[in-house]
């Protein structure tokens, strides 16, 4: 072999070895930009908390408890468990809506009540007392509006009513049910 082989075959093994060193750092763990993903824990918690919630003209119209409330700073949301939240509108019909635990996001615009949840609307001079019981509502309280996807039965005095899917309008106190809609009514004794 002549010196030209040597000084060839040199050259290629280190182009190979450069490649290989090449290909290595680009499969090494850490290389390459991580995406960083952020974290949904929570930055602080309350305990037994009692917040009220007030219209322009300073009535109450919100009041909400929670045995705890955890505030998680990646999307701004709340935690609640145990939240009872009470409604009162300008007619004076209050609702009170618990559930086993809640979420809140964009600074109070929607809530949502997660697992069981019963609505209740308590009896006035003129209705019956009125009883909701459903699971998973959601809440959007500068509306006035709740609605849920998932079964609702309804009772006030003797009369039952079932659906699947609702939609309330508490400022209206009219309520909407959306499908396989059941019931019966007892006419007044």
């Amino acid at each position: 072999m002549t010196r030209l082989h040597y000084l060839l075959i040199l050259l290629a093994v280190l182009l190979i070895t450069a490649y290989a060193g090449w290909v290595n750092n680009l499969f090494k763990p850490g290389s390459a930009q991580v995406e960083k993903v952020a974290r949904h824990n929570p930055d602080y918690f309350m305990a037994d908390i009692n917040a009220t919630m007030m219209d322009p003209q300073g009535r109450v119209r919100y009041r909400l408890q929670a045995s705890r409330v955890s505030h998680y700073p990646d999307d701004n949301s709340l935690q609640l468990t145990r939240p009872d939240l009470h409604y009162f509108p300008p007619d004076g019909a209050t609702w009170q809506l618990v559930s086993e635990a809640g979420r809140i996001y964009d600074d109070g615009k929607r809530v949502y009540l997660d697992g069981a949840v019963n609505m209740q609307r308590p009896a006035s001079q003129s209705t019956a007392p009125l009883n909701l019981s459903t699971r998973d509502l959601l809440v959007r309280p500068g509306e006035d509006y709740a609605e849920t996807a998932d079964r609702v039965v309804i009772t006030s005095a003797d009369s039952r009513l079932a659906g699947t899917g609702m939609r309330v309008y508490l400022d209206e106190r009219r309520l909407e049910l959306l499908a396989n809609g059941e019931g019966t009514y007892v006419i007044g004794r």
